[in-house]
């Protein structure tokens, strides 16, 4: 019987990440005393007030969400950093344990809880099995305590994926929530055509340029070059700047990678300067970026442009 019980337990905690909650234990008959015998000899760790992780079982991230839940039961939603993991938001891959709740809920160590004085249904998904809020309210919560950038990164990468629309961002904004002044500056710029960055790649240059004060690039901007419309990453007006953002994983295959080197000569020959900006360079050297575009930027237009301009 006993034998029978402690398969019931491993079974279910199995399928929790190696997790499992005291009530859930006192469902399969074990007993309070039996409970805190385990967690005094028998290698139980409470994770979080009455749950437990069992033995033998690897500490992730998954494990303390669904630890979490556990402990949270009801009235909440994983949100902020934890929810912008959860959605794939590239900028927050931390293993940070966020939640928000409409009771009073507390705990020693964190996970961080915000209490909210709602959490309507229809800003909560479930994402990967666990309760997240949904992209409008968490872009809005993280717009209320992370950087600009960080949180424009997001917003561009949500539109990119399909997870919101710019009008279903509008509908979510209360004018009752401290982030919502930031995230509805960044809605109306995209709507006013400075469009949202394809990638979290071309993000950083963008994020680069603006850090820099150099003159705003535009995104996408498509020119006729031999006789054929190409759209170049960014150019920087009234110069002969061109900025490609170029990723591995933008430019694995072959074709691609031969399509971006003839559009690049073809760019060049019409007499703009084209610089190839990467991943590694961005992080790592983006000073020296930044003198190269400015030696660019200093040159000025093209001559022709300049006799079109004044005619």
């Amino acid at each position: 019987m006993a034998r029978e019980k402690d398969q019931k337990i491993e079974r279910k905690a199995t399928k929790q990440h190696g997790v499992l909650s005291r009530e859930q234990a006192f469902k399969f008959g074990l007993k309070r005393g039996a409970l805190l015998y385990r967690v005094k000899e028998g290698g139980w760790v409470e994770m979080y007030p009455n749950v437990y992780r069992l033995p033998g079982t690897a500490s992730t991230w998954v494990q303390k969400l669904t630890g979490a839940a556990l402990w949270a039961k009801f009235g909440y939603a994983f949100s902020h950093r934890c929810a912008a993991a959860l959605w794939g938001f590239e900028r927050y891959k931390t293993e940070v344990v966020e939640l928000s709740t409409t009771r009073n809920l507390r705990c020693e160590p964190p996970p961080r809880v915000h209490r909210v004085l709602h959490l309507p249904d229809s800003d909560i998904k479930i994402v990967q099995q666990f309760r997240v809020t949904s992209v409008p309210r968490t872009l809005i919560d993280l717009a209320e305590e992370e950087d600009f950038e960080d949180v424009r990164a997001c917003l561009n990468q949500a539109l990119a994926r399909r997870h919101t629309t710019l009008a279903e961002l509008e509908d979510g904004f209360k004018g009752k929530r401290p982030g919502e002044p930031a995230l509805r500056e960044l809605v109306r710029k995209l709507k006013g055509g400075d469009g949202a960055c394809e990638s979290e790649l071309e993000e950083r240059v963008y994020a680069l340029f603006e850090r820099n004060g150099l003159p705003k690039p535009i995104r996408q901007e498509q020119h006729l070059v031999d006789g054929k419309l190409v759209r170049l990453d960014f150019h920087v007006p009234k110069t002969m700047l061109v900025i490609e953002a170029e990723g591995y994983a933008y430019h694995s295959g072959f074709d691609v990678f031969e399509s971006d080197r003839r559009r690049g000569n073809s760019v060049t020959s019409d007499g703009y300067f084209v610089l190839r900006w990467t991943w590694d360079a961005l992080t790592q050297r983006p000073d020296e970026l930044v003198g190269h575009a400015r030696r660019v930027i200093a040159r000025g237009p093209r001559p022709e442009d300049l006799v079109k301009a004044a005619s």
